[in-house]
């Protein structure tokens, strides 16, 4: 009788260390997972920032590429203009000069664009 109720309580001792060592081993889980959730956050979160200072580059960039583009296509249009009409307050020649003051007669000036 006593070696049964020896056997009962090993058997429970037995048992409960059973638990007490799943226990440790899913609340390490549980930690370690808890861990990488945050590691996974706090990474999303510098991605997020990461990517809005890309996005604010690019449309820095973008903004530079257009004023330059238009400022280009001014420049061109101005020298399409001179090469036109000769440079802005002189004497041009060109479509919109007549023939006789490009010939030297009638002693005005070019035609002013």
């Amino acid at each position: 009788r006593a070696e049964e109720e020896q056997a009962s309580r090993l058997r429970a001792l037995a048992s409960d260390f059973q638990r007490r060592a799943e226990a440790r081993y899913w609340s390490e889980e549980l930690s370690s997972a808890q861990r990488s959730s945050e590691e996974v956050r706090a990474a999303s979160g510098e991605a997020r920032l990461e990517l809005e200072r890309v996005r604010e580059a690019s449309e820095e960039r973008f903004l530079a590429v257009a004023v330059a583009q238009d400022e280009a296509c001014l420049a061109w249009r101005s020298e399409l203009a001179e090469a036109r009409h000769g440079p802005a307050g002189g004497k041009g020649v060109g479509p919109a000069t007549s023939a006789r003051t490009r010939r030297g007669a009638g002693g005005g000036g070019g035609a002013s664009v």
